[in-house]
């Protein structure tokens, strides 16, 4: 009987680089996940609501200097806002302000794979979360009292500058980085010509999420006891001025994440 040959190369320390001909070798490392700029953190339910927008608020945003300020507000009339339960979880934009590096062991050949097969794989987990959405925002906005409101804005708009109704957004109790389909923050998977992989996945940005998360709720209770609605992640529409005066709602075509919105809130 012959056995399968077998080779392994080690770095100072034990830690293993490279396993050649042995079966079920896999290289092991960790891969940490920080937050470069958690404003940016994008869902697909939403935008974190770093700037406390509420539902029903318009931005002002200027796509040449990339800024976004409060306008105005809607006026709202009870049952405009529908409130459902909501997603357990959510997919993470790869343009989130999310910055992965990996341990000294992980070779270079590998790091890009990795780095977008771990993007791929993460995801937020929410606790009790709820959609919060203006259902039909065209009505709400024709009538009387919004249509002079969107109507005196456009008429005293600068040219280049556009405008969006937040329409929706989803809260939660908690917000917490997780591994799609897994119990653990371990990832294993395996690169064509390159090989396996078992990671240990450290989300270093999750005290700062949950920081920011936490701050969001206690805005959306004082927001709540006003009668409005101010989620975790919030959601946009571009509200378009009609040749007949009335006015309409589009899915807006640039990235919200891209605008600085610190000016955003009322």
């Amino acid at each position: 009987m012959f056995l399968k040959r077998k080779s392994i190369v080690l770095l100072a320390g034990g830690l293993m680089l490279a396993c050649v001909g042995l079966i079920g070798c896999k290289r092991k490392g960790s891969a940490i996940v920080s937050c470069t700029h958690i404003e940016k953190l994008e869902t697909g339910l939403g935008l974190l609501n770093i700037p406390d927008v509420l539902v029903g608020n318009v931005i002002e945003i200027v796509p040449s200097t990339k800024k976004g300020s409060h306008k105005a507000s809607i006026k709202l009339d009870s049952g405009d806002i529908s409130v459902t339960a909501g997603n357990a979880v959510t997919d993470i934009s790869h343009n989130s302000g999310l910055t992965i590096t990996f341990s000294a062991n992980i070779p270079g050949t590998a790091t890009a794979a990795l780095n977008s097969t771990l993007s791929d794989s993460m995801q937020l987990q929410l606790a009790n979360s709820k959609r919060h959405q203006i259902d039909n925002p065209e009505p709400v906005l024709n009538r009387p009292d919004n249509l002079r409101l969107i109507n005196g804005i456009f008429q005293n708009s600068l040219t280049g500058h556009r405008y969006l109704l937040v329409f929706g957004g989803n809260s939660a109790d908690s917000v917490n980085f997780a591994l799609k389909g897994g119990t653990t923050n371990r990832l294993t998977t395996t690169i064509p010509s390159v090989g396996s992989f078992e990671l240990d996945v450290n989300y270093q940005c999750q005290g700062d999420l949950t920081t920011k998360a936490a701050a969001i709720t206690a805005s959306a209770a004082n927001a709540a006891g006003n009668g409005k609605d101010l989620p975790t992640f919030f959601k946009v529409v571009e509200i378009i001025k009609n040749a007949d005066g009335s006015i309409s709602v589009t899915t807006f075509d640039g990235d919200i994440a891209d605008y600085d919105l610190s000016s955003a809130v009322m």
